[in-house]
């Protein structure tokens, strides 16, 4: 896997995430999810809904950007989009 790659960039913030409130538990709690949602989001094994990602970022106190939990920008659009349709 590149540096570069938009998997590793995902991992990457949401690593710093966790180490800004302490652990997944910690985080998990902050945001309102569950402990196995944060595994799955860090694993890659589940996409984060944008609630999540906005969470993430008052918790961190913006050092982690939603727009960083997300493997592109279209990415983070559709979801974006799907939350004002909801």
């Amino acid at each position: 896997m590149y540096y570069s790659d938009p998997v590793c960039k995902f991992r990457r913030a949401m690593l710093k995430a966790i180490s800004i409130v302490g652990t997944k538990s910690d985080l998990s709690r902050r945001i309102g999810a569950s402990p196995s949602s944060v595994t799955h989001w860090t694993q890659g094994n589940k996409r984060m809904k944008y609630e999540y990602a906005i969470e993430i970022e008052k918790a961190t106190g913006g050092e982690v950007k939603a727009s960083d939990l997300f493997l592109s920008k279209q990415d983070f659009d559709r979801s974006r989009r799907e939350r004002r349709e909801a």
